[in-house]
């Protein structure tokens, strides 16, 4: 992993947040700014741990993958 780039951007309020990796290893994680700063900061912690459990490159469902990063 080289970076991951955090955004706020308003989102519809049934998502979170999503992280976006690109071909150079990095990372961009999106978190919707409509949410409280301590969901905000849950979020970032969820997100960072599907890149860190490298749920990017596995072969587990949505469902699972979502599970194992709590």
């Amino acid at each position: 992993m080289d970076c991951v780039y955090t955004h706020l951007i308003a989102l519809p309020m049934a998502v979170k947040g999503v992280t976006i990796p690109d071909n150079e290893g990095d990372y961009t994680i999106i978190i919707n700014e409509n949410l409280s700063y301590e969901c905000r900061e849950q979020v970032l912690h969820h997100e960072l741990r599907h890149i860190k459990m490298n749920h990017f490159s596995d072969t587990l469902t949505v469902v699972d993958a979502e599970y194992e990063a709590g």
